[in-house]
């Protein structure tokens, strides 16, 4: 017997389908996936759950209005360190920890960590080319070096590669 989901799994995976879908009928183009996202990353179940939290919340002014209700603050529309915590309670879940800067969501530049103050209402945010990669945007993160061009790269690679980058460097993973 397979196991329930957790609930915010659940919201969140059928938010961005959601929206994904929108955005594909609305604009007649295909939507970028998350998942695909997650892969070339070679991110683990945890940190794509927390990516996935992140972004959700940060692409819906809804969704940070409930998350503001639920940190009882109206400074606080993104998710703190403390209620990642509170979500990914399990202990062998890496939840705020992906946000940490040895952390698998801030050593792939996939997000960053906010605000200052206290560790606890520090604030985790998807990148920005995140957010604009699932709403279909398919340009190249201005961070890479000059001359930088999508190749074809082969299924082993799992997508293509940039060309362009040294070859050591972190500009030089999958882009899909």
């Amino acid at each position: 017997m397979v196991a329930a989901a957790e609930p915010w799994i659940v919201l969140a995976d059928t938010l961005l389908q959601r929206e994904a879908l929108i955005g594909r009928l609305a604009e007649s183009r295909p939507p970028r996936d998350f998942a695909g996202l997650a892969r070339s990353a070679r991110l683990d179940v945890g940190a794509a759950e927390v990516l996935a939290l992140l972004t959700a919340v940060e692409v819906s002014p809804a969704r940070q209005r409930l998350v503001a209700y639920v940190q009882d603050s109206v400074h606080l529309p993104r998710l703190t360190l403390a209620t990642l915590a509170r979500v990914f309670f399990e202990p062998d879940h890496p939840g705020e920890r992906t946000l940490s800067p040895g952390g698998a969501l801030i050593r792939a530049r996939l997000a960053r960590l906010g605000g200052d103050g206290p560790w606890a209402t520090r604030t985790g945010e998807p990148a920005a080319r995140v957010c604009w990669h699932l709403g279909g945007d398919a340009a190249l993160d201005p961070e890479l070096p000059a001359g930088a061009a999508i190749r074809p790269g082969s299924a082993a690679a799992g997508g293509a590669s940039v060309a362009g980058a040294e070859p050591s460097s972190a500009a030089n993973t999958n882009v899909t």
